[in-house]
């Protein structure tokens, strides 16, 4: 059987063994560099630069760039090794100066680093960047005229330089001058739509000069940019609650806690917050876990004390304020709460001279004017008085709390219808405050321009503003209807203390029948003495109500089965109405 042949093998070819490739020339290497470089490839890019410089160990641009790999390692010291090798062999090398720079700031060598990049902007003129970064080591320093200067060179050299317009705006911040700082933002965001930075600062800015509206919708460009960006979440807060949103304040500060556990600061705020909602117990809480987290936060502590004081615990206030200026001495708003504390104690010669330092520090902060006036009002030094009020309200003519300051040194001093003027314009300022509300209505039963009826109807208002909203008038007791049982007299004060009021009232508890009635006493006195102690004795069951919310101190006459409640203040000073 024939079989098919089969087509005969090709012959195969020899072909010479190839050559090896020449070295690639230094220059080649470094554009190769310099694209895994400019891609965030460091090591590859560090792996060619060092390549170059076993073979040519004084290859300048190698040796600056290798130098640049460095410092964005993180090893500065390496940075200004291999940078001062470079400048040493080129000393007209302006990026290498630059660079120099850049790597003397991270070492915390200042005087040097301001030094090597006006070395930069000497031998290149127009080196927009040099300016730039000679501008954020003046800035570090104090320096705020001389890094004004190099920001504005710097844009004027680069108009789109959104960076430097950015910094320029912080400067101006820092200076005080919030309106040309919003324009240098502006720019930034101009040249730079997605600088998230920017829209944060700028809202920073915006609510620093009472366009809150505008802040907010700052912070949520900032957060449409960048949603896990806690700092931003935590300055929304900060608006919001100044335009009194407190709910949506809170959901903000605690949207930073998400993306940001250990933030103190938005801790901090969440107290500060509660405080305005009138829970400092709650903000308590929420500034020893800022200081849990950061001891040395000054704010912190200051704000703490103030916690502590509207609890009553007033000598942990002192403490807590002094363990702030121990470690700031110059903190001039702890002085201003020490000065506060010290007048609840009253200590009114120590709050007069804490107030004094917290101006001698600072002479701008209202609250320091009125607390010197405080002090000098309850000294009886009411022209002195009057005087501060109308400091802390030039400095803060919307300062609610100091229109009401200067309307009680009024009130004592005869004025009733100036008086009466400052109370409206403190509740129009800030119509949620009870206690001026109360002041208000006090001076009405002195002034004779006001009929019972108009008295009367204020009182009605009073009610409508501040006591309706809080509910519970239609809960019912569950007491037994028992004729044979003792009755439970309730009786709230602020004054079981050394006070006129005590005069009369420590006869009526000593003279109760005790087979028919029990006793209770629901004390607001912060700064209890002698005569607390007497009141104590004298009742069957005791509670302090310093620092506890309405609803609270409702919920415990409710536990207490109390029959009868009688109010003992009406609208005078610290009442619980």
């Amino acid at each position: 059987m024939n079989r098919k042949q089969r087509p005969a093998a090709a012959k195969t070819r020899q072909r010479p063994a190839p050559k090896a490739e020449a070295p690639l020339p230094a220059q080649a290497k470094l554009q190769t560099a310099l694209i895994h470089h400019q891609a965030g490839q460091l090591a590859e890019a560090k792996a060619i630069y060092t390549d170059i410089l076993s073979d040519e160990r004084e290859n300048v641009a190698a040796l600056h760039l290798l130098g640049v790999v460095k410092l964005q390692d993180g090893d500065a010291a390496a940075a200004v090794e291999l940078i001062g090798k470079a400048i040493a062999l080129k000393p007209d090398y302006a990026e290498a100066h630059n660079n120099l720079g850049n790597a003397l700031k991270d070492l915390e060598r200042p005087e040097e680093a301001v030094a090597a990049f006006r070395k930069a902007a000497e031998l290149k003129p127009d080196y927009a960047e040099a300016h730039n970064n000679l501008g954020n080591m003046l800035k570090i320093q104090g320096r705020l005229d001389e890094a004004m200067a190099a920001y504005r060179k710097a844009v004027e050299l680069k108009a789109d330089y959104a960076e430097a317009f950015y910094n320029l705006a912080l400067v101006l911040v820092a200076q005080g001058n919030p309106a040309d700082a919003e324009a240098a933002y502006l720019k930034a965001l101009t040249v730079k739509p997605n600088f998230t930075a920017a829209y944060n600062d700028l809202g920073n800015t915006l609510k620093d000069l009472g366009r809150l509206e505008d802040a907010v919708a700052a912070f949520h460009k900032a957060l449409e940019q960048k949603p896990h960006y806690a700092e931003a979440h935590n300055n929304l807060g900060n608006a919001l609650k100044d335009l009194g949103r407190f709910d949506q304040a809170m959901a903000a500060y605690h949207k930073a806690l998400q993306f940001k556990p250990d933030y103190a600061e938005a801790y901090n705020n969440i107290g500060v917050l509660l405080m305005k909602r009138g829970e400092p117990v709650e903000a308590e809480a929420a500034y020893r876990k800022a200081l849990e987290l950061k001891p040395d936060y000054v704010m912190a502590l200051s704000n703490l004390g103030m916690a502590l004081r509207d609890q009553g615990r007033l000598e942990e206030a002192v403490a807590a304020v002094r363990k702030a200026l121990e470690l700031e001495p110059d903190f001039a708003e702890a002085y201003c709460n020490l000065g506060t504390v010290f007048e609840d104690q009253g200590r009114l010669t120590d709050a007069e001279a804490a107030a004094r330092k917290a101006l001698e520090l600072k002479p701008d902060i209202a609250a320091a004017h009125s607390n010197l006036g405080n002090a000098f009002r309850g000294q009886g030094k009411l022209v002195e008085a009057v005087a501060s009020y109308h400091k802390a309200l030039e400095l803060d003519p919307d300062y609610a709390m100091g229109h009401n300051n200067l309307a009680s040194a009024l009130k004592d001093q005869g004025r009733l219808e100036e008086a009466m003027s400052a109370y409206r314009k403190s509740l129009e300022l800030q119509p949620e405050q009870a206690e001026v509300h109360s002041n208000m209505l006090f001076v009405m039963n002195y002034d004779d321009r006001y009929a019972q009826e108009d008295i009367f109807a204020e009182s009605r208002r009073w009610d409508e503003v501040h006591g309706t909203p809080q509910g519970g008038g239609g809960r019912r007791h569950a007491n037994l209807p028992d004729p044979a049982r003792r009755l439970r007299v309730g009786y709230v004060s602020p004054d079981f203390r050394e006070h006129s009021v005590s005069y009369f009232l420590e006869p009526l508890l000593e003279e109760h029948d005790r087979s028919r009635f029990e006793v209770f006493c629901y004390a607001e006195v912060a700064n209890p003495g002698d005569a607390t102690a007497r009141f104590r004795s004298l009742a069957d069951g005791w509670h302090s109500t310093v620092g506890e919310k309405d609803a609270a101190i409702a919920e415990r006459v409710q536990e207490d089965g109390i029959d009868i409640l009688v109010d003992l203040a009406g609208h005078t000073a610290n009442n619980r109405l």
